[in-house]
């Protein structure tokens, strides 16, 4: 089927159409989104509403930003989604690129989307008791990793 997105009209087989039954906070009544990815932008994909065309979102696999990214899957969202194995899922977290600061892109690890890959449902939740935040800056994570790798790494040099 044709919809008209924030990137133009893209032409979604049903099978490949995500389905959000809560929406996502603050668009709780666009439910049908298709992830699109632009060879430009990787690793950034994008979140189109089928609904109302200008509405997107830049997401990113927050283990590509931080490897120790953990969080506990809900038993609500396990329900929700029909969830039976961890496999099923993939999990994405929305960016804030702001237009006149690129370099100041936050990532909100706070509430990931959750996406069953089997029957295409997804929802985002909101972590509990969790240290993360909505705002976590993307250039700061991507460095504080970098240290961790080469700490890692020269750790692993002096136990020889």
């Amino acid at each position: 089927m044709k919809y008209k997105t924030k990137i133009g009209e893209l032409d979604v087989p049903d099978e490949e159409v995500l389905f959000f039954p809560f929406g996502i906070p603050g668009f709780d009544r666009l439910k049908k989104y298709a992830l699109f990815s632009v060879p430009d932008s990787h690793p950034v994909q994008w979140l189109l509403s089928l609904e109302e065309e200008k509405v997107s979102f830049p997401l990113i696999d927050p283990w590509s930003i931080r490897s120790d990214y953990a969080f506990e899957l809900p038993k609500i969202a396990v329900e929700v989604l029909g969830i039976e194995e961890k496999t099923q899922i993939m999990v994405l977290c929305i960016l804030r690129i702001p237009q006149s600061n690129p370099q100041g892109m936050t990532v909100n690890f706070l509430a990931p989307l959750i996406i069953n890959l089997q029957n295409l449902m997804g929802v985002q939740i909101v972590l509990e008791n969790s240290p993360y935040s909505i705002r976590h800056n993307v250039a700061e994570e991507v460095v504080n990793q970098q240290k961790e790798k080469e700490k890692g790494e020269a750790d692993a040099g002096t136990e020889s």
